[in-house]
């Protein structure tokens, strides 16, 4: 069965980068369809950090207030090794109106973004995903699938996703926001290097029985970083990095007391009601580019790091606004897709800085001793990107190499 539909970007993947690229392409006048394969927005509370930059992006739409009240504000973070607390950086001492970072549940955030393009008269359409595109001079022409949940077998069922319809979507641009898996880099056939190695993650969301500080902590051990986020009231959220091989069959409760101790033994709040904990692996990643012609891509489909500093999806937001502002250009006033070269050339430069390709911080006078032995280890680390990763890295006496790209104005 075959349908059609006709807009002038289509983005595919709702999560957060892509609800956010779909808001902004709306806000500027240009149309827009979203489609994401998944079922629903995500349930699971996973913790994410809004970095100052993604908070006053987002302030732009209306939308920063509505999540403050939703999150929770952490203003410094400290590191430590063993009972030592080393080094602190303070946002406040950042510019800006939103001299924080706000941890917030994705689920509450993509549900405020999803309210937002619903108020736009956007609908997304789950169960679907972008499979082909071809390219025609000034649009291109996707064929979409549609996919539904068939039970196949016996006596043992199995959930599998079928095919079920297909629409063909005719666009200006498709932007690719659709994740580590994504469709759209597969179908502009760009490689997506592995730089260095898997970090594997225990993590646990848990009540504490007592309301601990609201900072987040980073534990910098030797072969591990380990990271304290707190979410709200005595919630809070632990991850540490483990060994592969050290995949435990020991009970959650157990395993969580012992990484406790082991590695945070100043941390005195104790576990009463674990909501959730799993295993997970982290890889370093970057697409060769970031698009071409009219196929772009934002996000995890492009870039993927550390999940301490959560800077893959809070770059991901500005990509999108800033891709939002060229496609706008391109679409309403009809300026070169040549302008799309200066997207390219940004976000190159600014992965090259992140993931430690152009070299590592150099060290000033004001360093101490124990940030100059772990220099190449706290960029990843740090919530932040561009003036405000410079100027959080100043405060430990760190320098990066500056960005070489053009700018991209809104």
């Amino acid at each position: 069965m075959f349908g059609s539909h006709k807009t002038e970007v289509l983005v595919a993947g709702a999560g957060p980068v892509g609800l956010f690229a779909a808001i902004a392409l709306q806000e500027r006048g240009v149309r827009v369809a979203i489609y994401d394969q998944d079922s629903r927005m995500a349930s699971r509370s996973y913790a994410l950090a809004l970095h100052p930059s993604s908070l006053a992006m987002l302030d732009e739409i209306g939308l920063a207030q509505r999540l403050i009240s939703l999150g929770t504000k952490v203003e410094t973070i400290g590191f430590y090794e063993g009972r030592n607390r080393e080094v602190e950086l303070d946002y406040r001492k950042l510019e800006g109106s939103f001299p924080f970072l706000l941890v917030v549940p994705q689920n509450v955030l993509e549900h405020v973004l999803h309210d937002r393009l619903l108020q736009q008269k956007v609908k997304t359409t789950w169960n679907h995903r972008v499979q082909t595109v071809k390219e025609y001079g000034d649009h291109l022409e996707a064929e979409v699938h549609k996919l539904d949940q068939v039970t196949l077998g016996y006596p043992v069922s199995v959930a599998e996703a079928v095919i079920t319809k297909t629409v063909h979507a005719s666009a200006s641009f498709l932007v690719g926001a659709d994740g580590y898996s994504s469709q759209v880099r597969n179908i502009l056939g760009h490689d997506y290097d592995l730089l260095g190695e898997i970090g594997t993650f225990f993590v646990a969301e848990f009540e504490c029985d007592r309301e601990p500080d609201p900072e987040v902590r980073i534990v910098l051990e030797e072969g591990s970083t380990n990271v304290f986020w707190p979410i709200a009231g005595r919630r809070v959220r632990w991850g540490f990095q483990i060994d592969p091989e050290d995949s435990s069959s020991e009970p959650v409760d157990s395993r969580l007391d012992s990484y406790l101790r082991k590695r945070a033994p100043w941390f005195l709040a104790r576990p009463e009601r674990i909501f959730w904990s799993t295993e997970i692996q982290f890889e370093r990643r970057l697409t060769r580019r970031f698009g071409q012609g009219r196929m772009w891509l934002l996000g995890d489909a492009a870039h993927l790091t550390s999940p301490v500093g959560v800077q893959s999806v809070n770059v991901g937001l500005r990509e999108a606004h800033d891709l939002s502002v060229l496609l706008a250009n391109i679409v309403l006033t009809q300026a070169s897709v040549d302008s799309l070269g200066a997207f390219e050339t940004a976000r190159q430069a600014e992965w090259r800085r992140l993931l430690g390709l152009s070299g590592a911080p150099k060290v000033l006078d004001s360093t101490t001793p124990w940030v100059a032995e772990r220099v190449d280890r706290f960029v990843s680390c740090i919530p932040a990107s561009g003036t405000a990763l410079d100027r959080l890295l100043a405060q430990l006496g760190l320098e990066l190499p500056a960005e070489e790209h053009e700018s991209v104005d809104a």
